[in-house]
């Protein structure tokens, strides 16, 4: 990687790598120290920073790397900031992504937090619990997310 590569080509190109690194030749799936350092957040990414273009790029080397064919999915703290970041575009913006109900809009809003938050700070089992109560309260307030 050069210091000039751009940072759509970069994300790309990691997923890319962490897919080869996690597959090994007899199959399966092996995670470990060569597939750790290629995340996209332990490279410089910085979701809340990429362009549209850029976190196109993101959501499919992401999602490329969390669906490996016939494997378990792995959801890493990418997955995590990533959704985090996209929820709170949808919900950011008055009149967006969750419409015109400001309470779902502002539930919304709290669980994205709440997903940061367990994210920053795993070690919390108090905010792993705010997270899933959050998860829970807005699969109820909006079915159609599952």
């Amino acid at each position: 990687m050069t210091g000039s590569e751009p940072r759509i080509d970069r994300i790309t190109r990691l997923c890319d790598e962490w897919c080869a690194a996690a597959t090994p030749p007899g199959g399966g799936l092996a995670i470990g120290p060569s597939t750790e350092g290629l995340r996209l957040s332990k490279n410089g990414i910085v979701f809340h920073e990429l362009t549209h273009e850029e976190l196109q790029a993101a959501c499919v080397g992401l999602t490329r790397v969390l669906l490996r064919p016939g494997l378990n999915t792995v959801v890493d703290d990418d997955h995590l900031l990533l959704w985090s970041w996209l929820a709170q575009l949808l919900v950011s913006p008055p009149g967006a992504g969750a419409g015109d109900d400001r309470e779902v809009r502002e539930l919304l809003s709290v669980c994205v937090r709440a997903a940061l938050l367990t994210t920053a700070r795993r070690a919390d089992g108090l905010n792993a619990t705010a997270s899933a109560t959050c998860s829970s309260s807005i699969t109820r307030a909006l079915p159609w997310i599952r």
